[in-house]
């Protein structure tokens, strides 16, 4: 678990160590949604300095620290829906109330997916 936002959340370890693996160095890449929907600008940053550094915590707190400069820059890039913090430290309260299978299929089709969903079903 790493700090994202200030909250502990689960946390992909594997980038830091693939880098190590690798030998190679980890480089940012932002993007935003061009205003007139017509595509996406892309913004390679430079390589991170000294990541990976060995202490594969340090190097992921950094990585989420870069995430949350990118995310508050351009906060309606974010896919806000994701349930960030699903999973919890041994001990911590659930974050999310538990829905059933139909509410929660209920929810996604009202926020997300309503003209694909009755298109595909014929309707």
């Amino acid at each position: 678990f790493v700090p994202w936002f200030g909250i502990e959340a689960a946390t992909v370890a594997a980038p830091p160590r693939l880098a190590a693996m690798a030998n190679v160095p980890i480089v940012g890449i932002t993007y935003r949604r061009l205003s007139d929907y017509s595509g996406y600008e892309i913004e390679f940053l430079p390589a991170f300095e000294s990541l990976p550094s060995g202490d594969n915590m340090a190097d992921l707190v950094r990585l989420n620290q870069h995430f949350e400069r990118c995310i508050r820059n351009n906060p309606e890039e974010y896919l806000w829906v994701h349930r960030r913090f699903k999973t919890r430290p041994t001990g911590e309260v659930k974050v999310y109330a538990k829905l059933s299978r139909c509410r929660r299929i209920a929810t996604i089709e009202r926020y997300l997916c309503r003209p694909f969903y009755y298109s595909t079903m014929g309707i």
